[in-house]
């Protein structure tokens, strides 16, 4: 859904992890559910991975991700505070680890392909959804992922809004110079 000045523009189906629940590792086949924006823009599929078209890089782990990966064991305090400095300093962590990383909404289906199959945390839209959402969208643009239920994704149990003019979200300063051109 893209919200602007508080309407909705647009609204599509998506298709979201395999498995139910907030993303709370690597691997899980969860998709992340809270408040992120876009930490960068990735404008065509070299940048998202072949067959992608366009996506938006999320920023996946945010701090209060990585306090929960600390808090359930997935990491160690030595990572966590690792990654709560990449994400100071550049708006998403580049180490891998085990919270989970490198999580985008892209393109992906075509225009005829059911929603039928899990990601592995990722959103994915049809190709000519993405391109309007990418269109939409620029670096600190707030998203807010919602209601990853069920599988049956692309008729709307997985709502990810994408809002403008931005809405109060903690953004690193550091996301402004983060646009891939």
């Amino acid at each position: 859904m893209l919200i602007q000045d508080g309407q909705v523009v647009s609204s599509f189906p998506v298709l979201v992890g395999a498995a139910d629940g907030p993303k709370e590792r690597s691997m899980d086949k969860r998709t992340p559910e809270g408040d992120y924006c876009v930490a960068a823009l990735l404008p065509d599929e070299a940048a998202v991975g072949a067959g992608y078209c366009k996506g938006l890089h999320v920023s996946y782990p945010a701090p209060k991700d990585i306090d929960r990966g600390l808090e359930l064991g997935y990491i160690d305090k030595e990572t966590h505070d690792l990654l709560l400095e990449e994400f100071a300093a550049f708006g998403v962590p580049s180490t891998t680890s085990e919270v989970g990383w490198n999580i985008a909404i892209h393109g992906g289906l075509a225009p005829d392909e059911k929603f039928e199959r899990g990601t592995l945390g990722c959103v994915v839209l049809r190709n000519a959804d993405m391109d309007v959402v990418y269109d939409f969208s620029e670096v600190g643009t707030p998203i807010v992922i919602t209601a990853c239920a069920g599988r049956n994704h692309g008729n709307g149990t997985c709502t990810a809004v994408y809002t403008k003019p931005a809405r109060n979200i903690e953004t690193p300063p550091s996301l402004e110079e983060s646009r891939i051109d």
